[in-house]
């Protein structure tokens, strides 16, 4: 297989100049620069706070042109959308035509930029719902798959403490007790839906967290799934987020822990006390992974670099053990990722040292993640 691994770096604060369409350079200011420039990078928007008037044809023109401009003078590959969600959270109905029409667009300058400059088509990719209900609202998804490259669906947050019982954070499948909505609350269901509905199987890229999602017990006698909770979890030492628990605190919450295998969802949970988390490990990463090959799924991507054990001191399975799942599972662990060509211009006011990246992430729910694309490579 022919197979590319592109790491993304999320950019966490950006502001776009707001053109009045009237003669003024469009400009895109990127707060802070990645840390790490020999990797192939994307970056990625949060379209609904950047770009909240999609509707008007000029505001469009104005972005699409400043995000050409600054992916080329940062020599990234390419941008990664994340709206939550086009039509809904206080959305406009339209938005979910305005939606598509936008990445029509964005693709189509896209091409003619490539054409003009004689190099790489800049990639498209979205951060895409997983549940049923806001998928049908927020997408026409036939016109999603012949604008973008990857479609990154974020199967996970299936089940929290948003919730009244316990459940997985990522279940592979449905339980046998799941009832009403909750049947389609797994990663099989949301992605074949993606696939049934017209997204092209190759292009959709399967989500996986590497962190769980925890919950206090309303009963300590009652930790089976689906048990009833008093609320979310008690925050991690580092990550501090009540109802959640990064992969290398839950390798410290496991200590003194019962841990179970939830074999009807192929993924594990454990309790302690009063206690419970619902979670992926390296098992369970390589039963998707398996899943997603002989689903002919395009890739994997995570959410999110920095929770995973990326130092290898708190699960001794090595530095990113769940990510490193991925990469041997889809024959990526040779891969490698070439520097850019020429040196990047700096940017004022902001220090270009180096430096560790961890607990800057905001948790799940989103895409800042790093796509492992099997199969095959994106089309130019």
């Amino acid at each position: 297989m022919n197979e590319t691994f592109t790491q993304g770096e999320s950019v966490d604060e950006l502001d776009v100049y707001k053109s009045e369409c009237r003669g003024r350079s469009p400009s895109l200011y990127k707060e802070r620069q990645p840390e790490d420039s020999s990797v192939s990078r994307r970056l990625e928007l949060w379209l609904h706070r950047i770009l909240p008037n999609g509707v008007e044809p000029c505001q469009r023109q104005t972005f699409i042109s400043s995000v050409i401009l600054f992916l080329r003078q940062y020599e990234f590959d390419g941008l990664d959308i994340d709206w939550e969600y086009p039509a809904n959270r206080g959305g406009s109905y339209s938005d979910k035509e305005n939606y598509s029409v936008f990445l029509q667009e964005m693709r189509a300058a896209f091409e003619t930029e490539a054409k003009q400059s004689n190099r790489a088509r800049l990639l498209m990719s979205a951060a895409v719902a997983a549940g049923k209900n806001n998928i049908d609202s927020a997408y026409q998804i036939p016109k999603l798959g012949q604008s973008l490259d990857m479609i990154n669906v974020m199967t996970y947050d299936f089940h929290g403490s948003w919730d009244p019982m316990t459940g997985d954070c990522s279940p592979l499948f449905k339980s046998p007790e799941d009832q009403g909505d909750f049947i389609y609350f797994n990663v099989d269901y949301a992605m074949s839906y993606w696939k049934s509905q017209g997204a092209p199987a190759d292009k959709l890229i399967v989500g996986f967290p590497t962190y769980g999602n925890t919950f206090t017990l309303k009963n300590p006698a009652d930790h089976r799934v689906g048990a009833p909770i008093a609320g979310a979890g008690t925050p991690g030492k580092y990550t501090q987020e009540a109802g959640e628990l990064a992969y290398f605190e839950i390798c410290g919450f496991l200590s003194g822990a019962t841990e179970l295998w939830n074999q009807a969802q192929d993924v594990p949970y454990a309790y302690k006390g009063n206690q419970w988390v619902g979670y992926d490990n390296m098992k369970s990463f390589q039963i998707k992974v398996d899943w997603l090959k002989k689903s002919n799924f395009g890739g994997a991507m995570v959410w999110t670099l920095d929770m995973d054990d990326y130092l290898g001191t708190f699960c001794n399975q090595g530095k990113y053990p769940l990510i490193n799942v991925l990469k041997k599972g889809l024959n990526l662990d040779q891969a490698s990722c070439a520097p850019p060509a020429t040196r990047l211009p700096p940017i004022a006011g902001v220090s270009t040292s180096s430096g560790g990246s961890s607990g800057e992430s905001s948790g799940g729910g989103s895409s800042g993640a790093a796509p492992l694309v099997g199969n095959q490579a994106p089309a130019a």
